[in-house]
């Protein structure tokens, strides 16, 4: 159940998360938080608790939920400061009555300790270091989309095999897979 809900759209042409998670992750468990990470159909799912942060009520604790869903030129992160946990029912009884009261304890603690800002925050700064940039890369993976070096081989990411070259029947040069014509000999591929 969600309590509070805000939404950051970031304008990124990055096409694997992985390195977003992963700095997330170190970030927030450096700092003694409990951070589980899903991935998804686009993007991937984060929660983020905290025993010492986020209480327990009636057998609920609340957290931090982050989707992470990921476009061609943007990132959509909506977060949500939600309740879960095994005694449903009762929690949501003691909701009931509670609720203007726990409610703002909860988005209290949230803003308090600048949670939301500070998770906007790491996933922006990683976007950041982990952006390809054009003008370091003549070449991208056609694969993974990363960028590459110009020349190599495999790609360094996913390891798919980068501009494969096939040698000419005629005269022995190194040409790229799926050229019709040898720039050296004119052979018909």
């Amino acid at each position: 159940m969600a309590l509070k809900s805000t939404k950051r759209t970031f304008k990124t042409t990055i096409k694997n998360l992985d390195p977003v998670i992963e700095d997330f992750r170190t970030h927030f468990e450096d700092k003694g938080y409990k951070v589980t990470t899903e991935e998804t159909a686009d993007g991937a799912f984060l929660s983020l608790t905290n025993a010492n942060l986020f209480k327990t009520v009636s057998g609920l604790k609340t957290g931090l939920n982050i989707s992470l869903s990921l476009y061609d030129d943007s990132l959509e992160a909506r977060m949500d400061v939600g309740i879960f946990g095994k005694q449903a029912v009762p929690g949501l009884i003691a909701m009931l009555v509670f609720w203007p009261i726990l409610v703002t304890q909860i988005i209290g603690l949230v803003q308090q300790n600048k949670l939301d800002t500070e998770t906007y925050d790491v996933i922006e700064k990683s976007l950041e270091e982990h952006q390809p940039k054009l003008e370091e890369y003549e070449e991208y993976c056609p694969y993974c989309g990363e960028g590459v070096e110009k020349g190599v081989k495999f790609c360094p990411h996913c390891g798919q095999t980068i501009n494969p070259e096939v040698t000419c029947p005629d005269c022995g040069a190194q040409v790229k897979e799926g050229t019709k014509f040898c720039p050296n000999c004119g052979h018909k591929f």
